[in-house]
């Protein structure tokens, strides 16, 4: 995955949540994959301002904007 080793290290495995993150990248990159099983079309974390027959399900496992930012935090340009 974007000239990185291969081998993905999972970092997260909860309630339908996956979070993957693969090393030895080109240029010292960091590459982190999360996936949610089973959610609507909702921000993970977010607030929910439709109901769940509107958008689906919700997932507060993870926050996507801290994570996010927590990234970037890492990673200034």
């Amino acid at each position: 995955m974007l000239g990185c080793a291969p081998e993905a290290h999972v970092i997260l495995d909860k309630d339908g949540v996956r979070g993957t993150t693969y090393t030895a990248c080109r240029e010292n990159a960091e590459v982190i994959f999360y996936t949610v099983t089973g959610m609507g079309h909702f921000w993970p974390g977010g607030k929910s301002h439709m109901p769940e027959r509107v958008i689906g399900k919700s997932s507060d496992v993870i926050n996507a904007t801290d994570l996010i930012w927590e990234f970037f935090q890492r990673h200034p340009m």
